[in-house]
């Protein structure tokens, strides 16, 4: 799965680049309620403000991501 963000491109009217973040890891325990959260995407956004994140690849809906970066599951992991 890959992250991507959209920044406010009104800034010293520049168009804002879009990050993307791929090879990410993080083990996430059996059963661990949706809701939890797992990790905090750290980012600088230079000067611009961070409309949004947006969650992309294989699973990715299993996941949410809010603007401040805060990654928390969105099911329940049962891997039997």
């Amino acid at each position: 799965a890959g992250i991507s963000s959209k920044k406010d491109k009104d800034k010293d009217k520049n168009p804002a680049k879009n990050i993307a973040l791929t090879g990410l890891s993080v083990k996430i325990d059996e059963d661990t309620p949706s809701g939890t959260i797992i990790g905090k995407i750290l980012f600088n956004d230079g000067g611009y403000a961070i409309k949004s994140f947006t969650l992309e690849g294989d699973d990715s809906e299993k996941f949410t991501i809010d603007k401040d970066g805060v990654v928390k599951t969105n099911d329940v992991f049962d891997y039997k």
